[in-house]
């Protein structure tokens, strides 16, 4: 049999995109400057567990962590809200409660399709709830008993979450899991960090396809290829928050221009209850890329559809 020639844009394109591979920094650089920090006190949160974005509204969803293991608060717990990132001007407001989530819920994620809001709690709970905009329940599923720190659907529609062990030196993963029914699909180790991570927080950038976690005990972000789970890049954003503020969701707008960082003040603050939200945005010249577990996959899969339609 003659092997079929590959076509000449398909060459190029291939040409192009081992040249990234070459050429491509070691990391993926987040490369963002502040543009506001919108205090988010009168929320009530006890802190800041998820952050979802929503791009029917232009609005971000959180959920407050003052059940939660990652920042304990005073607030009402198992509020869920959806707040204008700029002004911090509140549109919905409900108790997750009905949805069978009463600690937390710390991770929240947003199914853009469906318009469905899914929130998980970080305390090993059997349930996550499926709620739609105005928080009526709309499912609930059955999941492993996990510690579901953070929680993002990619540009594919899959469904992840950061599973973390609080207070132990287990490693960290990345779960894929069915949405319908909140079985696992697949795992991912988080390799390469400098140090073992505490990671509280799950987000895909837009541009690059990467997912990004938040470390709460450095206040750094961590850009993790989605195929591999190699840690490509560590960001420190530790000089943009309050003192003492614990790190809670992350979320980038629809086009990943602007990243969203909450925090919120640990229970005994003397400064009480101070939430706020850090409104990022992309500086020009940053170009992030693919990892290269994601580039391998996009050729591979470019390839294998060539000798298909051949």
């Amino acid at each position: 049999m003659r092997p079929v020639p590959m076509p000449r844009r398909m060459l190029a394109a291939t040409c192009a995109l081992c040249a990234l591979l070459v050429a491509a920094p070691a990391r993926a650089a987040l490369d963002f400057a502040l543009q506001q920090v919108t205090d988010i006190s009168a929320l009530g949160f006890g802190g800041v567990g998820g952050l979802a974005w929503d791009p029917a509204s232009g609005e971000l969803w959180m959920t407050d962590a003052a059940g939660s293991f990652f920042a304990p608060g005073p607030g009402n717990s198992n509020r869920v809200a959806r707040i204008n990132p700029l002004t911090g001007a509140v549109s919905v407001d409900f108790d997750a409660a009905a949805a069978n989530i009463f600690l937390g819920p710390d991770a929240v994620a947003f199914d853009t399709t469906a318009g469905e809001l899914y929130l998980f709690s970080a305390f090993r709970d059997v349930v996550a709830g499926v709620t739609d905009t105005a928080g009526t329940p709309v499912r609930t599923l059955t999941i492993d008993p996990r510690a579901y720190a953070g929680a993002a659907f990619d540009a594919s529609g899959s469904l992840w979450v950061v599973d973390r062990e609080p207070l132990t030196f287990e490693p960290d993963f990345l779960r894929r899991l069915d949405p319908a029914s909140g079985s696992l699909l697949g795992s991912l180790r988080i390799t390469g960090a400098s140090v073992n991570p505490n990671l509280s927080a799950l987000a895909f950038d837009p541009l690059s396809g990467n997912a990004v976690a938040f470390d709460t005990d450095r206040q750094a972000l961590l850009e993790i290829d989605p195929v591999t789970g190699a840690v490509l890049g560590e960001t420190s954003v530790a000089a943009w928050f309050s003192d003492s503020g614990v790190p809670g969701g992350i979320a980038f707008d629809a086009g990943g221009g602007r990243l969203f960082l909450g925090s919120g003040l640990p229970l005994g603050h003397p400064s009480g209850i101070v939430s706020e939200l850090l409104v990022l945005e992309r500086m020009p010249s940053a170009v992030p890329l693919p990892g290269v577990g994601a580039l391998v996959a996009l050729l591979g899969g470019g390839l294998l559809a060539r000798r298909r339609r051949s």
